[in-house]
């Protein structure tokens, strides 16, 4: 059973991220493909940030069908020739966070012997339905001010838009950051080789 919730939550995110590059690529026809996988959940992640300064949102579970119905009709109303391009970026989007979604899965666990416990302390502080920026969760009454919280923020818009448990959230986008990172270096590779392969 879990590993069916796993093949259907990672086929849901697959399809969030893949989604909103086609949507990117209907709105701005004459970017990079390889950005409309990257710039979109960045923007969004931006976008609740800025927003959370002001009006926190504890429950982001109303924001999946807007974006849904988005998908959906970006990938109804798009020409197939701007979709062409997105093929090997998506799939090299969708190998690089499989594999490292089945590495995490080998060991799902969250050691107490790295930052673990630490990242799943900061994913928390902004689970809680406060404006930015929270109150830390080990040193209360104190607000969470580190220099790289930006990756547990986006792993708390995915806890919150998923309805997901903190330790599923963790992995998930711990395999999402590291699908990111490969897409990236690979977009920069195809770029700087100009297309070719050899």
């Amino acid at each position: 059973m879990l590993l069916l919730r796993a093949l259907m939550l990672g086929g849901l995110i697959v399809f969030q991220v893949g989604g909103a590059a086609v949507l990117f690529r209907r709105l701005l026809p004459r970017e990079s493909p390889w950005l409309a996988l990257l710039v979109p959940p960045l923007a969004l992640v931006i976008l609740l940030n800025c927003l959370e300064h002001f009006l926190p949102l504890p429950w982001l579970g109303w924001l999946l069908p807007v974006l849904t119905a988005a998908i959906i009709w970006a990938l109804w109303t798009t020409p197939r020739e701007q979709l062409r391009d997105l093929r090997l970026p998506f799939a090299i989007f969708t190998a690089t966070y499989i594999f490292v979604l089945a590495i995490k899965s080998v060991k799902p666990m969250i050691l107490n012997i790295t930052e673990g416990v630490a990242d799943l302390n900061r994913i928390l502080d902004f689970c809680f339905g406060e404006r930015l920026p929270p109150t830390d969760g080990f040193l209360p009454p104190y607000t969470h001010q580190w220099y790289y919280t930006f990756q547990h923020y986006g792993a708390a818009v995915v806890k919150r838009l998923f309805d997901l448990d903190i330790g599923t959230a963790y992995n998930f986008s711990f395999a999402l950051v590291g699908a990111w990172v490969g897409l990236a270096g690979a977009g920069a590779a195809w770029h700087i080789s100009r297309g070719r392969a050899w």
